[in-house]
């Protein structure tokens, strides 16, 4: 996602999270070879998806990083630690 590369991830509630906010490539249900090699080749064949998959990646990268997690973890622990 920082590479701003779109992502061929498996279909787990965190990464669809971040899927249903952002498209920044494609789900896949399992990590079969032919299931991997169908994504990519939805991404390498569909430039305009890809462009966008890639503009996707840029602003889910400014929210997903250490930074704004680091954040959230100490207001965690400010709320629940005091």
């Amino acid at each position: 996602m920082h590479a701003g590369v779109p992502q061929v991830c498996v279909d787990y509630p965190a990464y669809r999270e971040i899927y249903t906010r952002y498209e920044i490539g494609i789900l896949i249900p399992d990590v079969s070879s032919e299931r991997i090699a169908e994504a990519v080749n939805n991404i390498l064949h569909n430039p305009a998806a890809a462009t966008r998959m890639q503009e996707a990646c840029k602003k889910a990268a400014a929210e997903y990083n250490w930074q704004h997690e680091s954040e959230t973890l100490k207001r965690f622990y400010q709320q629940h630690l005091g």
